[in-house]
């Protein structure tokens, strides 16, 4: 658990409530999906969603994430 605020904190603020909002976007896309789950073809938002949101942690060095 240190280890993830000790690297939350080395990130600029700006840039770490960019990422927090965008990764919540992402998820209640997600949400979204599987609550009105009907096509299979779906999976490959949630999917999308979920790499986006590893992608974007990789690049803040968040590898608990990752």
């Amino acid at each position: 658990m240190f280890e993830i605020l000790q690297q939350i904190g080395e990130i600029d603020k700006s840039d770490l409530i960019d990422f927090f909002n965008a990764s919540n976007k992402l998820v209640l896309g997600c949400e979204e999906v599987v609550r009105n789950f009907n096509d299979l073809k779906q999976i490959d938002v949630v999917m999308r969603n979920l790499h986006t949101i590893k992608g974007n942690s990789r690049l803040f060095q968040l590898r608990k994430i990752m």
